[in-house]
């Protein structure tokens, strides 16, 4: 068992236990198999190089989803997860998934394709339909780029790089230890780096640029 993403599987699959969602399935099966595969070795990458793939995560809070009598569910942000090729002019755009949340919970899927990828750098793109980031939609973007790279972790495909907007990555960096990972400082090149994930993260615009460390999710009971 990989002792490594076992707290981050189990972090993503505690609200699968609910039996509320639509794609527990597809996700448990992608956790069976991360916890299979071999630990991946961190390697960074240039924030400025090209990516074969850029997963593209849109946010849009919605109304009059999930939202009856006498719940007390809301706000629900849809989040809208594809993914392209932007070195192969003649591939097509892939919708990949489409994510409803409140907070961190996740309260419906709908998987509309596999993820068919060959070896590559990967880059995720945070963008906000609104055109601003509010604190819903950056919760709902942290964990869907998070629960994306447990599914691309799975099939041995690393994350080159986090893009968010300028606006949003105050609420974003605030998320993420959550799920295990601190946000800090990038490490120079001659320091030694500890731990066994890291992903760049960086606003669109190139003027802030943090590191997520990953460690355990609270709570998980790795720390004892």
């Amino acid at each position: 068992m990989n002792k490594v993403l076992s707290p981050l599987v189990d972090f993503f699959a505690t609200g699968f236990r609910s039996g509320r969602l639509a794609c527990a399935l597809a996700f448990l099966t992608t956790a069976v198999a991360t916890l299979l595969i071999l630990q991946l070795p961190c390697k960074s990458q240039s924030l400025g190089k090209t990516y074969d793939y850029l997963f593209l995560i849109e946010t849009e809070q919605v109304r009059d989803q999930f939202e009856y009598k006498n719940s007390f569910i809301g706000p629900v942000v849809k989040t809208k997860i594809t993914y392209s090729q932007p070195n192969n002019e003649d591939a097509e755009p892939v919708h990949y998934e489409d994510l409803w949340m409140h907070g961190w919970n996740i309260l419906g899927c709908r998987r509309m394709h596999d993820l068919d990828l060959h070896s590559g750098q990967v880059a995720f793109e945070v963008r906000h339909k609104s055109g601003f980031g509010s604190l819903q939609e950056a919760e709902a973007a942290a964990k869907a780029a998070l629960r994306l790279f447990v599914d691309l972790y799975a099939r041995r495909q690393s994350v080159s790089v986090i893009l968010v907007p300028d606006e949003s990555m105050g609420y974003m960096l605030n998320q993420m230890p959550q799920a295990g990972f601190t946000p800090g400082p990038e490490s120079a090149p001659d320091v030694p780096v500890y731990s066994p994930i890291v992903i760049p993260i960086r606003t669109v615009s190139g003027s802030q640029k943090q590191v997520l460390y990953y460690t355990t999710p609270p709570g998980s009971g790795d720390d004892e």
